[in-house]
């Protein structure tokens, strides 16, 4: 019997991020219990970027745990306490640009995953973002 659709927000890629940003040690149960609903039920995923999770390590960490637990959708938004005092800029949209484009690559719904969906999700930047994801075309690819 299927179940309704839960979304997860998870904001790392890595057991020590999530540690410091969820502020318990639960990452392991959090994908074991995600796996297990998975196998009834849709799940999506959510990952809120913000100057504490968006090293190579939680992107990379995030991509390879999204392929493993295939959820319906992956969202990717700002940290928005961050985004509106303005310190989500240059570094910070590079990275989220990284994120979408390899979880794109992988083949999943991602959203943002078109220009109108960027401007809803990242008001104020979405021309940077939309630069930042022309950047990464074809560097990533094997």
């Amino acid at each position: 019997m299927l179940r309704g659709a839960v979304e997860v927000s998870i904001d790392a890629g890595t057991r020590d991020t999530y540690t410091q940003v969820k502020g318990k040690d639960a990452l392991g149960r959090v994908i074991d219990n995600i796996a297990r609903y998975r196998e009834h039920g849709q799940v999506n995923l959510k990952y809120i970027g913000g100057s504490n999770n968006l090293g190579d390590d939680d992107i990379e960490g995030f991509v390879k745990l999204t392929a493993r637990l295939a959820p319906n959708i992956v969202t990717v938004t700002p940290e928005w306490s961050e985004y509106w005092k303005g310190d989500y800029a240059g570094g910070l949209t590079r990275q989220i640009a990284k994120l979408i484009h390899l979880l794109g690559e992988t083949g999943l719904h991602v959203v943002p995953g078109n220009q109108a969906e960027r401007k809803q999700f990242f008001p104020n930047s979405w021309s940077e973002l939309e630069l930042e994801l022309t950047r990464f075309v074809g560097r990533f690819a094997a």
